[in-house]
């Protein structure tokens, strides 16, 4: 059945919303920490998970509204757009460390190849399936993209059939469905004995957090706002805790069965009452300009934050703790601004104008 009063309700609020920047902020910051191995974030890992449902919730939220605007949806502009976003530092970086890595490191030849995977987008797959060892180079963080872009081959497939045909809620609420089976597969493989290693970058598990995203873009107008302007410094204070504690390890049983979506879950609340409401600490907080710049450039900081810990952890270099934690959290970031401005933001406008959403 197709259901015409509850399709556009999502409309509203596309506006940018500085906060998100933020929130991209700490998320960054927080997996930057985890790898660097600072106490202060030993479950920082869990910042991807935060992005993956920021991720979910912003791409419903634009896939929705140009369906809103025009009465369908271009997937071919869409991943125009996103190759254009994402591929320059994609490509500069897989590059850089293709070139950079194999004369300067014994054993980085294989780098040359986990660039090609990482350029296929199949890192994913790649260390799910064991094809790469555990002691992957610095480009193994590109699993996390290319769980995104599996995903989002189908999901503007889906809501171009979905939309004309299913209400807003029916289509969120197989959306949970899809997540929980998702959540299904990760606790019931890591509860069965299987590898944890293997299963923290299956496609299939991973995805619920993005569904997660998609769901709360969905049902976002149906919350009480003013459930969720009382809930914002609990749940941020929560998602903060969880960071801290080491028990949500990577490879933990309790982090896959717990961890996971509890951070799922609390991320697209914190995320709906940001938008809901602006007139909270914690929304004036993550709208600092310091923070919201960091949230921009957050893509080129967890591209080129691997990279840059293992160069400055190499042994013959014999850097003092001070100055690799130092370079460690500065130069990606420096990186990222030059990268930013110099070349990703030119292809991010271009791809705007070339493939402009809806119409």
């Amino acid at each position: 059945m197709t259901g015409a009063p509850d399709r556009l309700t999502v409309t509203d609020a596309l506006h940018k919303e500085l906060a998100l920047d933020g929130l991209r902020a700490v998320a960054v910051m927080a997996v930057l920490f985890a790898h660097f191995g600072w106490f202060i974030a030993p479950s920082g890992f869990l910042g991807v998970d935060m992005f993956f449902v920021l991720s979910g919730f912003l791409i419903t939220r634009i896939l929705i509204h140009e369906y809103s605007a025009s009465g369908r949806i271009r997937q071919g502009r869409f991943y125009a757009r996103r190759a254009l976003r994402l591929y320059p530092a994609l490509l500069m970086t897989t590059i850089a460390v293709g070139l950079v890595g194999p004369p300067l490191y014994a054993g980085a030849h294989q780098w040359v190849g986990e660039a090609w995977i990482s350029d296929l987008y199949l890192m994913d797959i790649a260390r799910a399936t064991g094809y790469l060892p555990h002691d992957v180079g610095p480009l193994g963080v590109t699993w996390s993209l290319a769980v995104e872009e599996h995903f989002y081959l189908l999901w503007p497939l889906f809501l171009r059939w979905a939309l004309p045909r299913w209400t807003l809620r029916r289509i969120a609420y197989g959306t949970i469905l899809a997540a929980g089976l998702c959540y299904m597969i990760l606790a019931i493989t890591i509860l069965s004995g299987g590898s944890a290693f293997n299963l923290y970058y299956r496609p299939d598990g991973r995805s619920g957090a993005i569904l997660i995203g998609c769901a709360a873009a969905i049902l976002g107008a149906g919350v009480s706002k003013d459930f969720l302007r009382r809930s914002t410094i609990p749940v941020t204070a929560v998602l903060l805790v969880i960071i801290q504690i080491r028990v949500f390890g990577s490879t933990s049983i309790i982090a896959f069965t717990l961890g996971l979506p509890l951070v799922w879950v609390l991320t697209a609340l914190l995320v709906l009452s940001l938008v809901g409401s602006q007139e909270c600490l914690v929304h004036h907080t993550l709208s600092l300009p310091p923070l919201t710049y960091l949230g921009r450039i957050s893509y080129g900081v967890y591209l080129y934050q691997l990279p840059v810990i293992t160069l400055l952890a190499d042994p013959t270099l014999h850097l003092r703790f001070a100055v690799r934690a130092t370079g460690s959290v500065l130069i990606p970031i420096v990186l990222a601004v030059f990268s930013y401005e110099l070349v990703e933001r030119r292809f991010l406008e271009y791809g705007h104008r070339r493939f402009p959403r809806g119409g």
